[in-house]
């Protein structure tokens, strides 16, 4: 809240303050000369701070703007240093009282100074409360509404009426037991006869209670004046919500008849439809999606007829190759058909040479034993016999060589005879 705000930006200047080097190490005769020139630069930060100070343990005080203390005075029987000291290295603010320079109201704000651990005095500073009561009687809560502030135990602080400020008039309040004992909430109750709104919030830092008090009668003229300008709001939307919704209707009615219009067109497979929408929103691009589909379709169907005639024209030559294929693979068939005749009728009359052969063999053989016989015959006749053994030598050995040629044309023969029935199977099977 505001008021948080205030005295935080104030605690961290006490808190900085305590950290002072100067401060810190002021029981030092050479430190000890610089803290009125430390406490003058706190207290010129702000107009609210009429006085800044630093009390020792052992009864040295220090303060600025200087002024005479009373003999007596003892810094330690403060209530600001009591109550720091009850607090050690928190930041406190005290009860409001009268400045003895000014008295005017105000609270000190005090924080011990610490070195190694051990307290060695506290430093505070006096802060009005004109400021802070200002700004709270400035707030006003609807027309007739203001703000206090009170202690916990209700003194009130800051109050619109200054006659009620230092006195006790808050804890009168018929729920001040419902303020004083929770930290913030909400509460009806009646005042001189009057029913009044409360809402209270509790600060962090000085326990002190911000009330905000309203008329309940100014509460309900402001709730029903809410109500009826929210009515007359809902109302003058819902008119506007109406005219919008027939001047969207209607736009939205012709897009829609003029899309049924082409989709029955195209569903009859005229694919050169295209629309135009009357509106330029949603419906102008489903347009332009359904052109460009169409235009898509009457290319692929373009594209589709091409191709069949592309294919009409190819099963066409494929169909005239066939043909001159099946005619070339009929005249092959007779090629290797003559072929296979002619090599059958070879084979025939290879067949009748061999048989001739072998005949002329056995006649070969018959004259050969013919021979010997001839030549046992004629042992008598020397010479005649011994030409007549040589030719008969010669003749044998010719014999043989044909007996020899005769098994090779023989055998020939046989694998021409094989390849020709190979031939003759794989005519039939290109025939079938």
């Amino acid at each position: 809240t505001g008021m948080d705000n205030y005295f935080s930006s104030f605690g961290n200047m006490v808190s900085m303050l305590s950290q002072n080097y100067d401060v810190i190490n002021s029981d030092n005769d050479i430190n000890v000369t610089f803290i009125p020139g430390v406490l003058k630069s706190v207290k010129d930060v702000n107009p609210d701070i009429f006085s800044a100070y630093f009390g020792t343990k052992d009864g040295k005080f220090n303060i600025y703007p200087n002024s005479k203390m009373p003999d007596d005075f003892n810094p330690t029987a403060r209530p600001w240093y009591k109550q720091a000291m009850e607090h050690k290295g928190q930041v406190i603010v005290t009860l409001p009282f009268k400045d003895s320079q000014t008295g005017k109201s105000v609270v000190s704000i005090a924080k011990t100074v610490e070195r190694n651990g051990e307290v060695i005095g506290v430093c505070a500073m006096n802060l009005s409360l004109e400021t802070l009561s200002g700004k709270i009687t400035e707030k006003k809560v609807g027309n007739s509404g203001y703000v206090f502030i009170s202690d916990s135990d209700g003194n009130v602080i800051a109050h619109p009426n200054k006659d009620i400020i230092n006195t006790n008039e808050a804890s009168k309040l018929a729920v001040w037991n419902e303020i004083k004992t929770s930290d913030s909430g909400f509460t009806t109750y009646t005042y001189n006869g009057q029913k009044k709104f409360g809402a209270f919030d509790t600060n962090s830092m000085t326990g002190w209670k911000v009330v905000a008090i309203l008329n309940e009668s100014e509460l309900s003229t402001d709730t029903k004046a809410i109500l009826i300008t929210t009515i007359t709001s809902i109302f003058i939307m819902l008119i506007i919500s109406i005219l919008v919704s027939l001047f969207l209707s209607k736009g939205i009615a012709a897009n829609i008849k003029n899309l049924k219009k082409v989709f029955e067109k195209a569903e009859n497979g005229d694919l050169t439809v295209s629309i135009e929408p009357v509106t330029k929103d949603e419906f102008l691009d489903l347009a332009t999606s359904f052109n460009s589909m169409m235009h898509n379709i009457s290319n692929l169907i373009q594209n589709a007829a091409s191709s069949s005639n592309e294919v009409l024209e190819t099963s066409t030559n494929l169909a005239s190759m066939s043909e001159e294929v099946t005619a070339s693979i009929s005249d092959v068939a007779k090629a290797i058909e003559d072929v296979a005749h002619g090599a059958t009728q070879q084979a025939q009359n290879a067949q009748n040479g061999v048989t001739e052969m072998n005949e002329l063999s056995k006649k070969l053989d018959k004259i050969s034993e013919n021979s010997t016989q001839i030549d046992m015959l004629s042992n008598n006749t020397k010479t005649l016999g011994t030409k007549g053994l040589s030719i008969i030598n010669t003749l044998i050995d010719k014999t043989n060589k044909t007996k020899t040629s005769t098994s090779e044309v023989n055998r020939i023969i046989q694998d021409m005879n094989e390849s020709t029935i190979k031939i003759s199977s794989i005519s039939e099977a290109i025939a079938e």
